[in-house]
Order: C-alpha cells, then structure tokens, then sequence
C-alpha cells in the first residue's frame, strides 16, 4: 500500500496491467523508511495486544507518512476518522488520491 499511496494515482489494486497514465505525474514521499516503520508498526502491535500492555506507537512526522496511513487503512481505523475512504477499492482509490498533493513548501499535505 506504501507504494500505491506514492506512486498509483489510479488502479490501486491492479486489476489491469499498469500503464503509464496509472502513474502520478510527481512522486512525492519516501519508499526508504516505509518498509522499516511498517514493520515496526506490526510487530509492536502484535506485543501490545498478546502481552496486553499499556503502550502506544509513537512516530515521527514526514517520511513515513505512508507506513503509519497505510497501516491505519488496513487495520479499519482510517476509514472509522475518514468515512469516505471506506475499506474498499474505490476508499483505496480515494486514499491513495489525497495522499500526495504539493504544499508550497514542496512537500506533500493530505487532503480531506
């Protein structure tokens, strides 16, 4: 999902071959931390809830924005918040079109 959310502006799940028109004109966010925070997301997800402990994950600003949003996309959370981007291929689609739109700063802002 890191990846849709960066680089897909249509056809999140892939149901045809990818064209070059599926593909965001400017790439905004950073692959590099996605896979590590992802990770990191899980695996203390899976601690709090088997050893039930009183912890929370705590992440930075920037980078990673894809990890933490895609993970909250899966696990239902997102779509609680953000009605319009239910758990669906259309909700993906939507999510993955907020994700990366420029701020003046050049970085990228969310959109609701």
């Amino acid at each position: 999902m890191c990846l849709g959310m960066i680089y897909l502006k249509h056809n999140p799940l892939l149901t045809e071959p990818l064209k070059k028109d599926h593909i965001k004109p400017r790439l905004l966010g950073h692959w590099g931390s996605d896979a590590g925070q992802s990770f990191t997301y899980i695996h203390m997800n899976r601690l709090i809830k088997k050893y039930n402990l009183n912890a929370f994950f705590v992440s930075g600003p920037g980078h990673g924005a894809p990890a933490l949003l895609s993970n909250s996309f899966l696990e239902g959370v997102y779509s609680e918040v953000y009605p319009a981007c239910s758990q669906t291929e259309q909700g993906m689609q939507k999510l993955f079109h907020r994700f990366c739109k420029i701020a003046l700063s050049g970085h990228f802002v969310i959109v609701y």
